[in-house]
C-alpha cells in the first residue's frame, strides 16, 4: 500500500510539472530566448560539471597530476564557454523562428529545445572524439 501511494505522489508531482509548463504558454521573444536558453546552459553545465568531476577523480593516478589538474580545469571551462557561445545562439534562433511565426511557445518546449541544444552538444562532441582516434 505505501509502495502505491509514492508512485502515485511521483506521478502527481510529474503531472504538476508538466501542466504548469503547458498552461502558459510564452508568446514574447524575450521570454522564449530566456526560458530556451535558460533550460540549455542549466544542462550543458550540468554535463560539464560531471564530466569534471570525473576527469578530476581520475587525474588523482597520473604522476603530475599537480601540472595537469589546472591546465585540465582551462580546458573544460573554455569548451562551456564556447558551447555557451553555441547555446546562445541558437536559442535567439528558435525564439526567433516562433516569433516569427507567431507561435506561443509552451513552457514544456522550451525545456525539451534546451536539453536537445545539450543533446546535440554532445553528439558532436563524442564524434569529434571518435573521428581523432
Amino acid at each position: 500500500m505505501a509502495n502505491q501511494t509514492i508512485v502515485k505522489d511521483e506521478y502527481n508531482a510529474l503531472e504538476y510539472f508538466i501542466r504548469v509548463y503547458s498552461h502558459k504558454p510564452l508568446s514574447q521573444y524575450k521570454d522564449m530566448f530566456l526560458h530556451v536558453f535558460k533550460w540549455g546552459i542549466t544542462s550543458c553545465a550540468l554535463v560539464h560539471i560531471i564530466a569534471w568531476l570525473i576527469s578530476l577523480l581520475q587525474m588523482r593516478h597520473v604522476k603530475y597530476w599537480k601540472i595537469t589538474y589546472p591546465l585540465l580545469s582551462i580546458g573544460v571551462f573554455i569548451n562551456f564557454l564556447i558551447s555557451a557561445i553555441f547555446i546562445f545562439v541558437t536559442s535567439l534562433f528558435i525564439s526567433l523562428i516562433f516569433d516569427l511565426g507567431s507561435f506561443d511557445m509552451p513552457g514544456f518546449y522550451a525545456l525539451a529545445l534546451g536539453l536537445a541544444q545539450t543533446i546535440i552538444l554532445l553528439f558532436f562532441a563524442f564524434s569529434h572524439i571518435l573521428a581523432t582516434l
